[in-house]
């Protein structure tokens, strides 16, 4: 039986505050370019933090409690989102 490796490959965090957030995890010296930050007329609902530098392909998303609830329609009907964490893993 082949055995597959699986990578940790993402950690996404809903965010109830996307511009304290924006200000916060640089302090921690995660990079957050303009480009990875997803801004509509309500507001930002996504910022891609991913760092690709040595190799790496680790990706650090923030989302908003309005666009979770979008792409994770379980979610649509809680109240409270703000802290919830998605670890994703990549299969070969």
């Amino acid at each position: 039986m082949a055995r597959y490796r699986t990578r940790l490959d993402r950690i996404n965090i809903v965010s109830g505050n996307l511009d304290a957030s924006i200000t916060f995890y640089p302090r921690l010296g995660v990079e957050i370019a303009e480009a990875g930050v997803w801004r509509t007329p309500s507001g930002i609902h996504h910022v891609n933090a991913g760092n690709h530098a040595g190799g790496s392909t680790m990706q650090f998303d923030i989302d908003s409690i309005a666009f979770a609830r979008l792409w994770n329609r379980a979610w649509q009907g809680l109240e409270q989102l703000r802290g919830r964490v998605v670890v994703g893993f990549r299969l070969p």
